[in-house]
């Protein structure tokens, strides 16, 4: 069930982007740390920053049922309606 969600640079008050997202966890052969993915798709983008392309920066995405995460970018593309979407690692767990 999509939730919808807000992606921060982490230190950064100011948000980049509002998404639309999807949680899978899989259990099997995965770590603990290591069994979230989200997709995402951009609903609106607050700054001009292409996540893509500072893959390395530390990234936190903020969900509307108040759980927060420390998120990587796995893969970014373009949609063929124009749109943005991809797929974060989460380093972690969720918090509230």
């Amino acid at each position: 069930m999509p939730v919808k969600g807000t992606l921060y640079i982490t230190g950064q008050k100011k948000p980049v982007a509002d998404l639309t997202c999807s949680i899978f966890e899989f259990t099997d052969n995965h770590e603990q740390e290591d069994r979230f993915r989200i997709n995402y798709e951009y609903v609106k983008r607050h700054q001009k920053v292409r996540i893509e392309l500072i893959r390395e920066t530390p990234l936190r995405l903020e969900l509307e049922d108040g759980r927060r995460a420390d998120v990587a970018v796995q893969w970014e593309s373009t949609a063929p309606n124009g749109g943005q979407l991809g797929v974060f690692r989460v380093k972690g767990a969720f918090t509230r």
